[in-house]
Protein backbone atom coordinates (compact mmCIF):
# COMPACT_ATOMS: atom_id res chain seq x y z
CA UNK A 1 0.00 0.00 0.00
CA UNK A 2 1.19 3.10 -1.07
CA UNK A 3 2.78 5.68 1.38
CA UNK A 4 -0.25 7.40 2.69
CA UNK A 5 0.23 11.06 1.67
CA UNK A 6 0.61 13.19 3.70
CA UNK A 7 -1.37 16.65 2.96
CA UNK A 8 1.19 19.36 2.23
CA UNK A 9 0.65 22.20 4.18
CA UNK A 10 1.95 25.69 2.02
CA UNK A 11 5.11 27.68 4.10
CA UNK A 12 3.55 30.94 4.96
CA UNK A 13 4.22 33.69 2.84
CA UNK A 14 6.18 36.43 4.68
CA UNK A 15 4.26 38.74 3.14
CA UNK A 16 1.29 37.63 4.53
CA UNK A 17 2.57 37.49 7.41
CA UNK A 18 3.68 40.80 7.40
CA UNK A 19 0.23 41.90 6.32
CA UNK A 20 -1.21 39.84 9.01
CA UNK A 21 0.97 41.92 11.67
CA UNK A 22 -0.29 44.90 10.78
CA UNK A 23 -3.69 43.98 10.91
CA UNK A 24 -3.53 42.76 14.47
CA UNK A 25 -1.76 46.07 15.48
CA UNK A 26 -3.77 48.52 14.30
CA UNK A 27 -2.94 51.37 16.70
CA UNK A 28 1.05 51.15 15.99
CA UNK A 29 0.17 51.22 12.23
CA UNK A 30 -1.58 54.58 12.68
CA UNK A 31 1.51 55.58 14.84
CA UNK A 32 4.04 54.72 12.39
CA UNK A 33 1.86 56.71 10.18
CA UNK A 34 1.50 59.66 11.82
CA UNK A 35 5.07 59.79 12.80
CA UNK A 36 6.19 58.94 9.48
CA UNK A 37 4.68 61.16 7.32
CA UNK A 38 5.68 64.84 8.53
CA UNK A 39 9.64 63.34 9.05
CA UNK A 40 9.01 62.20 5.06
CA UNK A 41 7.61 65.64 4.01
CA UNK A 42 10.61 67.11 6.45
CA UNK A 43 13.09 65.35 4.14
CA UNK A 44 11.85 65.76 1.03
CA UNK A 45 11.33 69.38 2.15
CA UNK A 46 15.05 69.37 2.43
CA UNK A 47 16.06 67.63 -0.56
CA UNK A 48 14.03 69.85 -2.07
CA UNK A 49 15.62 73.42 -0.96
CA UNK A 50 18.26 74.83 -2.98
CA UNK A 51 21.28 74.96 -1.35
CA UNK A 52 22.72 79.03 -1.08
CA UNK A 53 24.92 79.89 -3.63
CA UNK A 54 28.29 80.67 -2.16
CA UNK A 55 29.76 81.75 -5.64
CA UNK A 56 27.29 84.17 -5.84
CA UNK A 57 27.13 85.47 -2.55
CA UNK A 58 30.92 86.29 -2.93
CA UNK A 59 30.58 87.65 -6.34
CA UNK A 60 27.88 89.81 -4.80
CA UNK A 61 30.23 91.36 -2.18
CA UNK A 62 33.46 91.91 -4.16
CA UNK A 63 31.07 93.63 -6.55
CA UNK A 64 29.53 96.23 -4.08
CA UNK A 65 33.03 96.62 -2.61
CA UNK A 66 34.92 97.23 -6.03
CA UNK A 67 31.81 99.41 -6.44
CA UNK A 68 32.67 101.59 -3.21
CA UNK A 69 36.36 101.45 -3.86
CA UNK A 70 36.33 102.70 -7.17
CA UNK A 71 33.60 106.04 -6.33
CA UNK A 72 35.70 106.44 -3.32
CA UNK A 73 38.71 106.62 -6.07
CA UNK A 74 36.46 108.76 -8.63
CA UNK A 75 35.02 110.98 -6.09
CA UNK A 76 38.75 111.74 -4.75
CA UNK A 77 40.27 112.12 -8.06
CA UNK A 78 37.48 114.92 -9.06
CA UNK A 79 38.46 116.90 -6.32
CA UNK A 80 40.52 119.52 -7.60
CA UNK A 81 44.25 120.13 -5.79
CA UNK A 82 44.93 123.77 -5.53
CA UNK A 83 48.27 123.98 -7.11
CA UNK A 84 50.34 126.70 -4.06
CA UNK A 85 50.54 130.16 -4.19
CA UNK A 86 53.51 132.05 -4.06
CA UNK A 87 53.68 135.22 -2.38
CA UNK A 88 56.55 137.25 -3.20
CA UNK A 89 57.93 139.43 -0.56
CA UNK A 90 57.59 143.15 -1.31
CA UNK A 91 60.74 144.58 -2.52
CA UNK A 92 61.93 146.93 0.55
CA UNK A 93 61.47 150.53 -0.13
CA UNK A 94 63.89 152.87 1.36
CA UNK A 95 62.25 155.69 3.26
CA UNK A 96 63.97 158.67 0.84
CA UNK A 97 66.71 160.29 2.57
CA UNK A 98 65.53 163.56 5.08
CA UNK A 99 66.34 166.77 3.97
CA UNK A 100 69.22 168.57 6.27
CA UNK A 101 67.67 170.65 8.83
CA UNK A 102 69.56 174.24 7.94
CA UNK A 103 70.09 176.70 10.63
CA UNK A 104 72.71 179.51 11.26
CA UNK A 105 75.54 179.08 13.90
CA UNK A 106 73.77 181.52 16.24
CA UNK A 107 70.83 180.23 16.38
CA UNK A 108 72.14 176.51 17.00
CA UNK A 109 73.91 178.41 19.94
CA UNK A 110 70.97 180.30 21.36
CA UNK A 111 69.18 176.72 20.74
CA UNK A 112 70.85 175.43 23.51
CA UNK A 113 70.54 178.21 25.79
CA UNK A 114 67.46 178.30 25.64
CA UNK A 115 67.30 176.70 29.22
CA UNK A 116 65.68 173.87 28.12
CA UNK A 117 68.85 171.29 26.88
CA UNK A 118 66.38 167.87 25.80
CA UNK A 119 64.11 169.85 23.78
CA UNK A 120 67.47 171.00 21.81
CA UNK A 121 68.62 167.39 21.64
CA UNK A 122 65.29 166.14 20.18
CA UNK A 123 65.89 168.91 17.63
CA UNK A 124 68.73 168.55 16.52
CA UNK A 125 70.55 165.52 17.53
CA UNK A 126 71.28 162.77 15.63
CA UNK A 127 70.05 164.66 12.16
CA UNK A 128 71.65 166.03 9.47
CA UNK A 129 72.36 169.64 9.83
CA UNK A 130 73.29 172.21 7.06
CA UNK A 131 74.74 174.89 9.46
CA UNK A 132 76.74 178.40 8.25
CA UNK A 133 78.52 181.25 9.90
CA UNK A 134 81.77 182.43 10.50
CA UNK A 135 85.55 180.59 11.03
CA UNK A 136 86.69 181.55 14.82
CA UNK A 137 89.57 179.25 14.69
CA UNK A 138 90.68 176.04 13.34
CA UNK A 139 92.01 173.26 15.51
CA UNK A 140 94.29 170.88 14.43
CA UNK A 141 93.85 167.30 15.74
CA UNK A 142 93.42 164.11 15.16
CA UNK A 143 90.86 165.31 12.39
CA UNK A 144 90.55 169.10 11.91
CA UNK A 145 88.28 170.77 14.25
CA UNK A 146 86.29 174.23 12.87
CA UNK A 147 84.81 176.74 15.18
CA UNK A 148 82.11 179.14 13.88
CA UNK A 149 81.15 181.82 15.94
CA UNK A 150 78.56 182.23 17.90
CA UNK A 151 76.49 185.46 19.50
CA UNK A 152 79.40 185.86 22.26
CA UNK A 153 82.81 184.41 20.15
CA UNK A 154 84.16 184.68 23.77
CA UNK A 155 82.68 181.78 25.33
CA UNK A 156 80.19 179.64 23.21
CA UNK A 157 80.49 178.64 19.12
CA UNK A 158 79.87 175.79 17.12
CA UNK A 159 82.43 172.82 17.01
CA UNK A 160 82.46 170.97 13.60
CA UNK A 161 84.92 168.02 13.86
CA UNK A 162 85.59 167.45 10.28
CA UNK A 163 86.38 164.02 8.16
CA UNK A 164 90.10 163.14 7.57
CA UNK A 165 89.43 163.87 4.34
CA UNK A 166 88.60 167.66 4.70
CA UNK A 167 92.27 167.97 5.68
CA UNK A 168 92.94 169.88 2.65
CA UNK A 169 89.94 172.23 2.58
CA UNK A 170 90.89 173.08 5.97
CA UNK A 171 94.10 173.97 5.55
CA UNK A 172 93.28 176.97 3.60
CA UNK A 173 90.67 178.36 6.09
CA UNK A 174 91.22 181.76 7.89
CA UNK A 175 89.30 183.44 10.33
CA UNK A 176 86.32 185.15 9.64
CA UNK A 177 85.69 183.65 6.75
CA UNK A 178 82.07 182.13 6.25
CA UNK A 179 81.86 178.38 5.04
CA UNK A 180 78.84 176.33 4.94
CA UNK A 181 79.45 172.81 6.64
CA UNK A 182 77.05 169.28 6.68
CA UNK A 183 77.03 167.28 9.54
CA UNK A 184 75.45 165.14 11.70
CA UNK A 185 74.46 166.90 15.38
CA UNK A 186 75.81 165.35 18.12
CA UNK A 187 74.32 167.71 20.66
CA UNK A 188 76.31 170.37 23.11
CA UNK A 189 79.68 169.85 24.85
CA UNK A 190 79.98 172.64 28.09
CA UNK A 191 77.15 174.48 26.20
CA UNK A 192 78.90 174.25 22.78
CA UNK A 193 76.82 172.60 20.06
CA UNK A 194 78.91 169.66 17.86
CA UNK A 195 78.61 168.31 14.81
CA UNK A 196 80.59 165.04 13.65
CA UNK A 197 81.28 164.01 10.24
CA UNK A 198 81.63 167.53 8.79
CA UNK A 199 82.12 168.08 5.19
CA UNK A 200 82.45 172.00 4.03
CA UNK A 201 80.25 172.41 1.30
CA UNK A 202 81.48 176.40 0.27
CA UNK A 203 83.35 178.80 1.39
CA UNK A 204 83.53 182.79 1.21
CA UNK A 205 86.77 184.70 -0.36
CA UNK A 206 89.69 184.72 2.11
CA UNK A 207 89.00 187.63 4.67
CA UNK A 208 85.86 188.10 4.07
CA UNK A 209 83.53 188.22 7.27
CA UNK A 210 79.98 188.08 8.06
Amino acid sequence: MPAEQRPQTAAPSRRSSGSSFWKDHPILTIATIVVGIPGAVLASCQLLEPEPDAVDVGAAHNEVDATDVGAAHNEVDATPIESPTLIESPTPVEPPDEPPFEIDAFSLVRLYHSGNEVAANDQVRGRSLLVSGAVNRVQDARSPIVYLRGPDDLFYRVVCRLDAGQRPLARVLTSGQVITVIGTGAGARYGNPELTDCRILSASAAGRSR
